[in-house]
């Protein structure tokens, strides 16, 4: 593997820390620094992984929720058809028992005429 060297300018305040650091994990300034270019690339590398697996998720309950929403409206213009034989059944029986009188409404709805 090739290596690169790179040059770093650290405040005095920065190097104390560094150090710090460096002695508490009992390793080098550089391999500390190494250590931290690789947790920042693997955090960018889990980063987009989430965000990946997150848009997967969003598009897959999108996709569920217009299945849903197809399954209501196809129940709903079934009891729509349900319901509009329910009342033509009901209406024809009305009119099929009503008497023949001049007082009777002459222009009730038909079964024919609610299809």
């Amino acid at each position: 593997m090739a290596e690169h060297r790179i040059h770093l300018r650290l405040t005095p305040a920065e190097a104390i820390a560094l150090d710090r650091v460096a002695d508490d994990h009992r390793t080098s300034r550089s391999r500390l620094i190494r250590e931290g270019i690789e947790l920042r690339l693997n955090l960018e590398a889990q980063v987009q992984a989430i965000r990946d697996a997150a848009h997967e998720a969003v598009e897959a309950i999108r996709q569920e929720v217009a299945r849903g929403v197809q399954t209501m409206a196809t129940a709903s213009a079934a009891a729509d058809a349900t319901n509009r034989q329910l009342i033509a059944t009901f209406l024809d029986a009305l009119t099929d028992g009503a008497p023949s009188t001049p007082s009777a409404p002459a222009s009730l709805p038909r079964r024919r005429d609610l299809d």
